[in-house]
């Protein structure tokens, strides 16, 4: 062929296995023997980031839904990573962002059991995702009975209570006094009986 440029597509199944370097190298030879080529180092990356995260300090409950992640991702590529955060395991309406090891976020609503969900992708579109799960308890326990064995007028300063609670998180302790004030006695954490 005389003139023009030459252009050709071709497959090329890589030696090295993930991680590796690979040389590729294209050879070009005209009708009179000469040569020329070019060189060309790939790497091959099938393996997805590392990823582990805390929702807060990693306790079992939390008082408030707006919480901080703590996110830690890398990747053996040693390149940027993109993150996406959901409160759903398929990330409805999530958004991919430049990763970050910090990030404020939202849990949805109501207490009891939430579950966070990360995922991240390096450069070439590995994708790695991890969970983790929280009790929301924004709501204080809530007293079911408060029941008096008594009279109004009572001829004995000994009074028996019956009293009932719930929470979600668990009730932890009691505290009977007739002021109101929680300094005011000794937190008991042994289920109550009578007092």
């Amino acid at each position: 062929h005389i003139g023009g440029p030459t252009s050709f597509g071709a497959h090329v199944q890589l030696q090295n296995a993930s991680g590796s370097q690979n040389k590729i190298c294209v050879i070009f030879i005209d009708d009179l023997g000469n040569e020329s080529n070019a060189f060309y180092l790939i790497a091959v990356d099938g393996t997805a980031p590392d990823i582990t995260f805390t929702i807060g300090s990693g306790s079992v409950y939390v008082l408030t839904r707006n919480v901080h992640l703590n996110i830690s991702a890398s990747d053996d590529s040693g390149e940027a990573l993109s993150m996406m955060i959901s409160n759903n395991s398929i990330f409805t309406g999530a958004v991919w962002e430049n990763y970050s090891a910090t990030k404020n976020w939202t849990l949805e609503s109501g207490d009891g059991l939430k579950t966070v969900y990360v995922k991240v992708k390096d450069t070439v579109g590995n994708e790695r995702t991890s969970s983790q799960n929280i009790i929301l308890d924004e709501n204080p326990p809530e007293i079911s009975t408060f029941i008096i064995n008594s009279d109004l007028f009572n001829y004995s300063r000994d009074v028996d209570l019956i009293v009932s609670a719930s929470d979600s998180s668990g009730i932890t302790g009691w505290l009977v006094n007739e002021t109101g004030d929680t300094s005011d006695g000794t937190w008991q954490a042994e289920n109550p009986i009578a007092y």
